[in-house]
């Protein structure tokens, strides 16, 4: 079996031989049995020290590529194995030779995702994963729920949670979060025309000027304007535009 590394030296042979008995294949992946000792298909291997990483990566790529063939590499297997003290996990998957010469053809493209989100189903009807996964540095908590508003509460409390810990001081978190919220109320405001998100940016955006940055020639801050005090609330609709 060939397996693709990016730096593609020799030196890593032996090491390769050794780790891939410690992956645990895929069961449907014909294609890598024992006869693929003398295969010419170019893998990708690569090692984190995270087990979520890994793990998650195997059953999400694995997941995608039952409902839509083709719109991720195909992953092979994902191990464990330890060196000292140090325990690393390894998923091993189909190179993909990435070609940034051009834009994908949209079209396809699009039509794969719309795929993904029409044929993709929940073995139990909840809303969830089996096993946690991953988004940059964050784990996600993954439990199933029969509410949708409930497993994205999950995520959106780690985001917090992630944010506070890594972000100090904490009494700043309601200023970034009025940072935060101003583009979703110009994006709102862009495509209804007479939304009141408009009003809400504006008054958020002054408030962060005078915190930070005051100007004599700025309007001021209306605090009767500021969504805690008026309740406001932005219904999301879908509106063709004229």
């Amino acid at each position: 079996m060939n397996a693709y590394f990016p730096s593609d030296a020799q030196r890593y042979k032996d090491r390769l031989l050794r780790v891939l008995r410690y992956i645990s294949l895929d069961e449907d992946r014909k294609d890598l049995g024992h006869s693929a000792r003398y295969n010419t298909k170019k893998l990708f291997l690569k090692g984190q020290g995270a087990r979520p990483l890994i793990e998650g990566e195997f059953h999400s790529a694995t997941a995608i590529d039952a409902i839509v063939p083709g719109l991720v590499p195909k992953a092979a297997g994902w191990g464990q194995y330890d060196n000292g003290e140090t325990r690393i996990y390894l998923f091993l998957g189909d190179f993909h030779n990435m070609d940034f010469s051009a834009a994908p053809e949209p079209d396809h493209f699009m039509s794969q995702i719309a795929d993904l989100h029409r044929k993709g189903f929940s073995p139990n009807g909840m809303f969830g994963f089996p096993i946690s996964t991953v988004c940059g540095k964050l784990e996600r908590t993954v439990t199933w729920e029969k509410s949708w508003a409930k497993s994205f509460t999950h995520q959106l409390k780690d985001v917090i949670k992630y944010d506070n810990e890594t972000n100090e001081p904490v009494d700043e978190w309601h200023d970034r979060n009025r940072l935060y919220s101003i583009h979703p109320y110009l994006n709102d405001s862009a495509g209804h025309p007479g939304s009141f998100s408009r009003q809400l940016a504006y008054n958020d955006i002054l408030y962060l000027c005078e915190k930070y940055a005051p100007l004599d020639s700025l309007e001021k801050y209306d605090p009767e304007k500021n969504v805690s005090v008026t309740g406001a609330y932005v219904p999301f609709t879908m509106k063709q535009l004229e």
